[in-house]
């Protein structure tokens, strides 16, 4: 009993072993040829095509695909592909729609699965006015999705909404000499529709929480959220800059990342007038905000006598007296140096 491969003999035993070796398609089916022959006792002829049949993706390979597109829940990717015999376009369709709503009964359970250890903070200030602030925490349950695009975004839209309704929580009744900050009342904010007139809808921010956990399969809460107006009334004035911290591009894009801060600096008889010193004065806001951020100071120093405490001190954490981050001294000596040049006393 013979073979030929193409136009060559091969021996039945090594053309066995190379197709055994090769672990293609192809491959397993000239086994599958070979042993069938061996059963019938005919002798066979091989022939090898050179277009092999196209590869169709792994239900693996689909499930992933799917779950970095939604960030669904692997075991939601999985039995949307079996309903769809592994049609990708079905199964993407059918978790969209299943993520569109969600009973309150298990958005219930899945917020007292929260345990507050995973999550984003981010802070934000508009990028023509930094007279105010928000910042937010909003945890998940897991890593793996605070880490995703799904869950990032819904952090980003929550602080810019709550940046933009500002003055609905935290009015601003009567020019203040101080900074003034508002503790904002989660439960109520996230049940008033926003009025926002960037967004396409007016719909409560508790609807794109629940919108979120629908996707995710995990519980989101909102476990705190603060709006902070700068100072506005003579003899002093000031400004805000913010700062987010992450090792990710995608989070520091959105406002969002691991570490959140904002700085007050506070300008005598007011901020400068003019536009390029007050783009300085608001960069220079930033950096200190990114210096507390990253050095988490305890004090800032300017508390007067007795106001600090020691083992802040001992510690280095007291913000004046820390060497600024961008060099040139310490925070103290840039902050005289930067009013000394814009003319503030």
């Amino acid at each position: 009993m013979g073979s030929s491969f193409g136009a060559s003999h091969v021996p039945l035993r090594l053309l066995a072993a190379a197709t055994a070796a090769a672990r293609t398609p192809f491959a397993f089916a000239v086994g599958a040829c070979i042993r069938q022959a061996l059963r019938s006792g005919d002798s066979f002829r091989v022939r090898k095509f050179s277009t092999p049949a196209a590869a169709t993706p792994t239900t693996v390979a689909l499930v992933a695909r799917l779950r970095k597109e939604t960030q669904c829940p692997m075991h939601e990717a999985r039995k949307a592909l079996a309903l769809h015999n592994n049609n990708y376009d079905a199964a993407l369709a059918h978790i969209i729609q299943q993520s569109s709503s969600i009973s309150s009964a298990k958005l219930e359970k899945l917020d007292a699965r929260v345990s507050g250890k995973d999550g984003l903070v981010g802070a934000w200030a508009a990028a023509a006015d930094t007279s105010v602030a928000a910042l937010i925490e909003v945890n998940c349950e897991t890593d793996f999705v605070s880490r995703g695009d799904v869950f990032r975004d819904l952090v980003a839209e929550l602080g810019e909404t709550l940046l933009a309704g500002a003055d609905r929580l935290s009015p601003q009744c009567a020019p203040s000499p101080v900074p003034v900050a508002t503790d904002v009342d989660v439960a109520a904010w996230l049940a008033t529709p926003t009025g926002d007139a960037r967004a396409t809808e007016s719909v409560p921010p508790a609807d794109l929480i629940s919108r979120t956990v629908a996707k995710v399969g995990e519980g989101v809460r909102v476990r705190r959220a603060l709006l902070l107006r700068a100072a506005t009334a003579s003899p002093s004035a000031s400004l805000l800059g913010v700062y987010s911290h992450s090792t990710v591009s995608r989070e520091l894009a959105r406002g969002t990342g691991r570490t959140a801060a904002v700085a007050v600096l506070e300008a005598l008889p007011n901020v400068p007038s003019d536009a390029d010193k007050l783009e300085a004065a608001r960069l220079l806001a930033r950096r200190i905000a990114q210096q507390v951020a990253g050095f988490a100071p305890l004090a800032v120093g300017n508390e007067g006598a007795g106001g600090v405490d020691a083992a802040a001190e001992e510690e280095g954490r007291v913000l004046l007296r820390q060497p600024f981050l961008m060099g040139g001294g310490t925070v103290e000596e840039v902050l005289k140096r930067a009013g000394k040049s814009w003319g503030l006393n």
